[in-house]
């Protein structure tokens, strides 16, 4: 793999391929295919492109750093993999299903697992990431990771969503930048059909998101969105299919 300086122990030491979306993720995408995941980009002039692993980067981590993550990422594997382990399904008057609680969690794993994706996707050189440069927040989100410690509810608030139709899950999509009621945040796609969204603002949060946030000792509400047919993402990526 060859000598890098690892961006979390800043030591030059081995790199490792490490991926910034878990590959248990891409696998369950994959649901046995042999064909490879298409990564679409979000803006238009950037072409697709396929993945049978997943997206890793050789220049983040050494391999003694790369296993800060394998409690985190094997969490939310088994937690939200295939379908939540321990939901209760919120449905609408038709009897269909909105979302659903998960009412048992273990915040600072969850927390942590969200922390370390944004991270990763960071600090990573792979083109897919260049959106995604949090400044000053990096160190910060560092910092608490080594310390294993996942903050407040009001420190990099975390709001997920889900596409639960077919389509939805089969699309892995860029991160970019938003802000919403003002403040800055970062949306990311897990693969499976979770889109996540993480405040990167000293801000506190306000307004309907607050009431979705993971908080610790409280359930978690993971909303589902409409289908991927009906969705702006799709309308972008139609947009970029057109041009490529």
């Amino acid at each position: 793999m060859g000598i890098i300086l690892c961006k979390m122990c800043l030591q030059n030491k081995e790199g490792v391929d490490s991926h910034i979306i878990p590959a248990s993720f891409y696998r369950f995408i994959k649901d046995g295919s042999n064909e490879p995941l298409e990564v679409r980009p979000l803006e238009e002039g950037k072409y697709k492109k396929r993945s049978h692993t997943g997206i890793y980067d050789r220049t983040i981590l050494c391999g003694d750093c790369e296993k800060l993550f394998q409690d985190y990422d094997d969490y939310a594997q088994k937690l939200l993999l295939p379908d939540p382990k321990e939901a209760e399904f919120i449905l609408n008057q038709k009897e269909e299903r909105r979302g659903y609680k998960l009412n048992k969690i273990n915040y600072s794993y969850l927390k942590l697992f969200f922390l370390s994706v944004l991270w990763r996707a960071s600090v990573s050189t792979r083109e897919e990431f260049t959106k995604v440069n949090v400044g000053p927040f990096e160190q910060t989100l560092r910092t608490m990771i080594i310390n294993k410690d996942p903050g407040s509810q009001d420190d990099f608030s975390i709001v997920v969503s889900r596409f639960d139709d077919y389509l939805g899950k089969r699309f892995l999509l860029n991160p970019h930048k938003t802000k919403i009621t003002g403040l800055n945040y970062y949306i990311l796609y897990l693969g499976a059909g979770y889109k996540f969204y993480i405040k990167v603002d000293s801000r506190p949060l306000y307004g309907v998101l607050s009431a979705l946030i993971l908080k610790p000792n409280q359930p978690f509400y993971i909303p589902f969105l409409e289908d991927f047919s009906e969705s702006k993402e799709l309308n972008i990526l139609k947009k970029i299919v057109m041009k490529n």
